[in-house]
């Protein structure tokens, strides 16, 4: 997906240098490793944007633009309603007396906006607010959010004046009155106690029609395989539905000695290509050759520092980078929300899903003694007085992991390409929250579906990348955050004897792209015990955050402060 700037001025008149500034903002959130298609600037009454890196799935009417993919044309997209739009996007529609912004169910992308007295911006890049505005107020609230998940937390934004729109939400802006008011739609499990047969049936007959649904030139967009359940169910409904599959392109990323490892997510992938005999390249995640300071920047400019799953980007982004290239449009990617794994408690629930806080864990458990800001998980999240605690979860994954973790995900590639995440059609979405709650634990029901998909080919056991905990203790990345940790940036953000009590605790160990951390044996026996031994352990016992992933945390904090706060005098100076 490009990224949008979208302006609009109360008094209906633009600014005189605004194409220049639109043009400059553009340029400057471009990803510093590609020639990129030139920006395109729009400009008309009161109304201004500009769409970086613009490819041919962005769809434009007058001054709506819809950015990412619809599953279906069936509706006019710049004047229907979000419950009659299907697919992964964000839309802005454009009329004379007000500006709509529509996510999609599960809210797979991220669109920010801020509004003042003259001017209400929306844009899927928070840099590109700053550098309009010409302003930055760092939101303290993200500190601890940060140190406890490694994302920015439930509707966080690095400007405390920035706000997201929820998933399956409409933000109305009145031209005329100058007020902002929000639509947005319940998430709710019913829990209809249907039989599995009966559920079986009407989920596969609802993947088969959205995957035929699926429009697309699939000479330009690729689909990358893994070993488990989610990418092979899209494979395989392509391969049974669309007659003009073979021009489909399967692709699997990871280090390079994992494509013959038995039992990898690479080797399984491969398998599963030569099953429905589609071709399939292999791209390495091994350490690029460039500097890893350059690696770790570019990581963080181009997900704007909103997650710290840095594993499968070590590269320095070649894989996208050549993707891009290669003509690419985008890929068909298996984000999902058929259900959890399996729990005993609500704190489970939270942390099985990404939303542990600080309380959580031992070595953060003290925080506010240090001087953060107070921790507080929104009420939203709270769990019902009547919900089971099967649908809690769930609704945790739906209302917070997908859009706060897995399109952070997502913005990490658009810069580079398009996503499409066919199983978060609202189709699917609605029929799974409809789905009885022992069909959805551990995703019983999908995965039923795709085991009998293709039984000859196994699952796998192992993932293809480098773990981020390996990871981050190579010597390199260490000195890189020990070095920006000690800096005067840090003492303006972070607490300094926090960041005492955290780099005393950090590691090193030698690194290599193909060696694997022996895991210690309480690791190990945790690691092939069932799933609900797995699922109690979670929050019986107070965990630690991994010292370096929790340093490399305070790291993404501090640079995305200076980053910012660049991007606040931009216009003054480099684009004047």
């Amino acid at each position: 997906m490009s990224k949008i700037i979208y302006v609009c001025y109360k008094n209906r008149l633009n600014p005189p240098n605004i194409e220049e500034s639109m043009r400059c903002v553009c340029n400057e959130i471009s990803p510093d490793n590609i020639a990129p298609n030139p920006p395109k600037i729009s400009r008309s009454e009161g109304i201004a944007y500009g769409i970086v890196n613009p490819v041919d799935s962005v769809l434009e009417h007058e001054n709506s633009v819809l950015l990412g993919c619809l599953l279906s044309e069936k509706y006019p997209w710049w004047e229907a309603k979000k419950e009659d739009l299907d697919g992964s996007y964000v839309i802005i529609q454009a009329g004379n007396d007000s500006i709509n912004l529509i996510s999609d169910i599960v809210g797979s992308r991220t669109i920010w906006y801020y509004k003042d007295d003259e001017v209400f911006i929306a844009s899927t890049s928070q840099r590109a607010i700053t550098m309009l505005i010409c302003s930055f107020e760092f939101n303290q609230e993200v500190i601890p959010w940060f140190m406890s998940t490694g994302s920015m937390g439930l509707s966080n934004s690095w400007d405390k004046r920035f706000k997201i729109v929820p998933p399956d939400t409409t933000i109305v802006l009145d031209r005329h009155k100058w007020t902002i008011s929000k639509q947005k739609n319940r998430v709710e499990f019913i829990n209809d106690q249907k039989d599995g047969q009966s559920s079986e049936t009407r989920l596969i007959e609802i993947l088969k029609k959205t995957l035929k649904e699926t429009r697309l030139d699939y000479s330009k967009w690729v689909l990358p395989l893994s070993g488990g359940y989610d990418s092979r169910g899209i494979l395989y409904f392509i391969n049974r539905e669309d007659a003009d599959n073979q021009k489909l392109i399967t692709i699997t990323w990871g280090l390079e000695h994992s494509l013959d490892q038995k039992g990898n997510d690479a080797y399984v992938a491969k398998k599963l290509a030569e099953y429905v005999q589609l071709p399939h390249n292999y791209y390495f995640t091994d350490v690029g050759e460039e500097p890893i300071e350059k690696i770790v920047e570019r990581f963080i400019i181009n997900g704007e520092g909103r997650i710290d799953h840095i594993s499968g980007y070590m590269d320095g982004f070649n894989i996208f980078k050549k993707l891009f290239e290669d003509g690419v449009e985008g890929i068909i990617r298996g984000d999902e929300g058929f259900g959890w794994v399996p729990v005993n408690s609500s704190i489970q629930a939270r942390i099985s899903t990404g939303l542990g806080v600080c309380s959580d864990f031992e070595n953060l458990k003290d925080y506010e003694k240090y001087g953060f800001h107070k921790q507080t998980i929104p009420e939203i999240l709270d769990k019902g007085d009547d919900e089971t605690l099967a649908a809690y979860r769930d609704r945790l994954y739906h209302e917070y992991r997908i859009p706060t973790i897995l399109s952070s995900l997502t913005d990490l590639k658009t810069p580079y390409i398009e996503v499409l995440n066919p199983l978060l059609s609202r189709k699917i979405i609605e029929e799974i929250r409809r789905t009885p709650d022992r069909l959805r634990t551990d995703k019983r029901l999908y995965k039923d579906i795709v085991t009998k998909s293709m039984p000859k080919i196994g699952f796998a056991k192992y993932g293809a990348n480098k773990s981020r905990g390996d990871i981050l203790k190579n010597d390199a990345i260490v000195d890189l955050m020990e070095s920006e940790l000690s800096s005067m940036n840090t003492k303006t953000v972070l607490p300094p004897e926090f960041v005492k009590y955290v780099l005393k605790n950090v590691k090193t160990q030698e690194f290599s792209n193909s060696k694997r951390e022996k895991p210690s044996v309480f690791k190990f026996a945790i690691r092939i015990a069932p799933k609900r031994i797995k699922s109690w352990f979670v929050g019986t016992s107070r965990m630690n955050v991994d010292w370096n992933v929790l340093a490399f945390r305070m790291y993404i904090v501090v640079k995305m402060n200076g980053v910012l706060n660049d991007d606040a005098s931009l216009l003054e100076t480099t684009c004047k």
